[in-house]
């Protein structure tokens, strides 16, 4: 049972580690954390990770941190990036943008695609974004869809990008049932081609289905 107990000790570790995104089972887990209780003296199983508030001081934080290595704050960032997007997805559906760029940072990563520094350095400028997102959020006068519609297409190079939003908004505000409705859903996008098309993009399918995509999503 000792030796079962270590055991556990490092399953649970090297999930948390190399495996965020991914849902531990929690009814092994419920188990082990029991059977490690009863059988050591170490008590219950904790997460070894550490969960970041992303915000502005966050950088500051991780460069000041010499007792950290570099292979962990990459894990605890792509953790508290997990986190974030899981609170806060529902009402503002930029960040699952947000967080599917550092589930790409994490795929590469597990796949030796990408170096540790070259980790930390992408995740270092996804905080970046998510903390500008944040106050271009607070300083636009735009309901959440039509933020995340701003700050999508920023992010694609289209021209004049707040002023497109603050057009959808008002097809929105028309069209209030538009997420569960297909006849609402097909006027929303026609009236998107337009305002794209005025906006000179080119491939407004593709754009269009994107975006749209991004605001009916629900975070699991």
């Amino acid at each position: 049972m000792d030796e079962y107990g270590y055991l556990s000790h490092i399953y649970w570790w090297l999930r948390a580690y190399f495996e965020p995104g991914v849902q531990i089972d929690r009814d092994l887990a419920r188990k082990t954390a029991l059977l490690v209780r009863e059988h050591t003296k170490s008590g219950e199983v904790e997460d070894p990770l550490e969960i970041y508030e992303i915000n502005e001081n966050l950088l500051s934080r991780i460069s000041a941190d010499t007792d950290t290595s570099d292979t962990v704050k990459v894990f605890n960032i792509l953790k508290s990036i997990e986190e974030m997007v899981k609170k806060k997805g529902h009402t503002e559906p930029y960040l699952i943008a947000i967080g599917e760029r550092a589930e790409k940072v994490a795929e590469d990563y597990k796949q030796r695609q990408i170096s540790t520094q070259d980790a930390l350095k992408n995740l270092k400028e996804i905080i970046e974004e998510s903390c500008e997102a944040k106050r271009a959020r607070a300083e636009k006068d735009l309901d959440e869809d039509a933020f995340t519609m701003f700050w999508l297409l920023k992010g694609d190079g289209v021209k004049e990008p707040e002023d497109a939003a603050k057009q959808m908004e008002k097809v929105f505000a028309d069209y209030p049932h538009w997420k569960t409705t297909d006849a609402q859903a097909r006027e929303v996008r026609k009236e998107f081609y337009k305002v794209l098309n005025a906006k000179g993009v080119k491939d407004k399918t593709v754009m269009a289905k994107k975006i749209l995509h991004y605001l009916k999503r629900e975070v699991s």
